[in-house]
């Protein structure tokens, strides 16, 4: 559909890419860093907050948005491939940027600390429902 209409889906290093917005750029006001939202149909920003803002209510997660997607995403992607690929998945110019405001460390020892604690109620909570 969206090729009988002359628009090409934007390709990213790591495949299709989610674009936002409508119209023709060519006469633009918007900004230059802004003219890849507006270039090719997609879906409206408002609705994809929407959708993201009921998703996090329904999951118990409140403040859930398109920021909290990137950089939960930029950090498990830290964790298997560099900070390079990082950078340019989020489309940053300088890799300071992806260090400094998005990949966010989990030290091992937290990680582990969690990880036993969240075993712990689990079983607190297998033996409370089983045993009465």
């Amino acid at each position: 559909m969206a090729e009988e209409e002359g628009i090409q889906p934007s390709v990213g290093p790591y495949g299709l890419t989610p674009v936002f917005g409508t119209g023709d750029v060519s006469n633009s006001s918007t900004p230059p860093h802004s003219r890849h939202l507006e270039r090719r149909r997609g879906i409206e920003p408002r609705t994809l907050f929407r959708v993201l803002k009921e998703a996090g209510k329904n999951a118990g997660i409140p403040g859930v948005n398109h920021q909290v997607l990137r950089r939960t995403c930029s950090t498990y992607m830290a964790q298997i491939t560099t900070v390079k690929d990082v950078q340019a998945h989020l489309r940053h110019t300088n890799a300071k940027t992806t260090l400094e405001h998005y990949i966010k460390s989990v030290p091992e020892s937290v990680r582990v600390s969690v990880e036993s604690l969240d075993s712990l109620l689990k079983s607190k909570a297998g033996q409370t429902g089983s045993s009465n």
